[in-house]
């Protein structure tokens, strides 16, 4: 075998790789999409929701989910990935989930009864992140297994 028939060779199994590359990453970046999707829908569902006094325009916090895609360079190029977050009020996410203490309404002297009063956590993300961390495994490796054949 010459030299040019193996560099032709070689040249053709490169397209080939990339296109297979190309491919996986396409369906990958689906089931990543519609994986947030669910995620987003599964947030909206489970987020706690209060009502909001008349004349209150301001949004729930159950209604405040987006799915933003993030794009950002890194050593092996451009890398893509899909953010579920509380767009209009991510300041409740930290305090929902975990807790805190009870805030007074302005103007209310504090008491010392007050300094032991404490929210209870609603855990809300959490166990929809570790179910959207055990789909997307599965669905890459249904996506590999797919595209092994």
């Amino acid at each position: 075998m010459s030299y040019r028939n193996l560099k032709a060779d070689l040249t053709g199994l490169v397209a080939e790789l990339n296109k297979y590359s190309d491919e996986v990453m396409a369906d990958i970046d689906k089931q990543a999409d519609r994986i947030a999707n669910n995620a987003k829908k599964r947030l909206k569902e489970t987020s706690p929701y209060r009502e909001h006094k008349e004349g209150d325009s301001s949004k729930h916090y159950r209604d405040s989910w987006k799915k933003k895609k993030n794009k950002r360079k890194t050593r092996f190029g451009l890398s893509e990935g899909i953010q579920v977050l509380s767009a209009s009020k991510p300041h409740l996410t930290h305090l929902l989930e975990n807790g805190h203490r009870v805030v007074l309404p302005q103007g209310r002297e504090f008491k010392k009864a007050d300094a032991k009063r404490f929210v209870a956590a609603k855990k809300h993300i959490q166990p929809v992140q570790e179910e959207v961390n055990e789909t997307f495994l599965a669905a890459v490796d249904e996506v590999l297994r797919r595209h092994g054949k």
